[in-house]
């Protein structure tokens, strides 16, 4: 089993060269030069252990955000990132921040601001897959947000990491929404939701690629069954299913027999219609729902139904589409719905 199809649970140890290469692409390898945070870096884990049990650890690499440090990363930022349990627990017993943010002087467009600028120890977990401490990190936070979990379905941090498992996700994802999270929070530049970011996520390579597409049309069901909204949109104006329409998928085809690739084209194509539809009849449920309860009729609705064109419906409305009757609210009440 390999690293990249491992199930984060069966992936117990991050080797030392894993740590840096991880470090590297996040730019933060160079910073972590002594101390603790070296110690992690490095895998030595017993070291770790050492200085905290010695209280020779620096209190600005355990508890607290310090402006002198390069990177403002603790201790638990990096044991949550390589899920080091044993020393987590010891930071937990030693009652650490476990809210913590990490600080950052870079304010233009980087690494550290797209990947973990103000992050949590919460957001490392979640982007590293490392479920057990995601468990822990939610169990002693008051809330969480999209702020936190967008690397769940993060291309980015799939390919930062190797880890990527539709069933582990789907967990780690239970558990985020038991905490209340806000899936229809949007984020980062592109502001995108959770189901942004699910729909996002392509197969590699076509090696297991008819489970990797059902498990992302089961994990898309899963986010609309509990509030997802298709409509929304980001800051390009597409919404989930605008997102897929147009994306286009190639994947290398290098050693597959022209009439195996043809299959696996078909079983793709089959696939992305397949959560075509279910993005379609969601977005006819929620037009169905705020027309109930503005009374809303005419050629939006009548779109609607036919699943025409559903990811222009705000922009429709924005435009003042006609035939409308209404009962007893205004045109701009509904649009106000739509438009977000």
């Amino acid at each position: 089993m390999s690293e990249e199809t491992a199930h984060p649970s069966d992936i117990n140890v991050v080797d030392a060269s894993t740590r840096q290469a991880w470090l590297s692409k996040l730019e933060i390898n160079g910073k972590v030069k002594d101390g603790i945070l070296s110690s992690l870096a490095q895998g030595d884990i017993s070291t770790a252990l050492q200085l905290l049990e010695s209280g020779q650890a620096a209190k600005r690499d355990i508890r607290t955000k310090d402006n002198k440090s390069p990177t403002g990363l603790t201790a638990l930022h990096l044991a949550s990132l390589f899920g080091d349990d044993v020393v987590f627990q010891k930071l937990l017993e030693l009652n650490v921040d476990t809210n913590v943010t990490c600080y950052c002087q870079i304010t233009s467009y980087s690494v550290a601001t797209k990947f973990w600028m103000d992050a949590r120890p919460l957001l490392f977990a979640i982007g590293s897959k490392n479920q057990h401490i995601v468990n822990k990190l939610l169990a002693q936070s008051s809330s969480v947000t999209m702020n936190d979990a967008w690397p769940l379905f993060s291309t980015e941090w799939w390919r930062l990491t190797g880890r990527f498992e539709w069933d582990a996700s789907r967990a780690i994802l239970r558990n985020l929404v038991q905490h209340n999270l806000d899936l229809n929070q949007r984020v980062a530049i592109l502001r995108w939701s959770m189901l942004h970011y699910c729909v996002n996520m392509e197969p590699r390579t076509w090696d297991g690629i008819e489970e990797f597409l059902q498990g992302r049309y089961e994990t898309i069901e899963y986010l609309i069954e509990n509030g997802s909204e298709p409509l929304l949109k980001d800051t390009f104006g597409r919404t989930a299913l605008a997102l897929l329409q147009e994306r286009t998928n190639s994947l290398p085809s290098t050693g597959i027999a022209d009439a195996d690739l043809a299959i696996l084209e078909r079983v793709r194509d089959a696939a992305d219609e397949r959560l075509k539809e279910l993005l379609q009849k969601a977005m006819v449920a929620q037009v169905d729902k705020i027309q109930a309860k503005t009374g809303f009729r005419g050629s939006l609705h009548k779109l609607a139904i036919r699943g025409q064109a559903l990811d222009r419906i705000p922009l429709l409305l924005r435009s003042g589409a006609s035939s409308f009757r209404r009962s007893s609210v205004s045109s701009a009440g509904m649009r106000s719905q739509l438009s977000n």
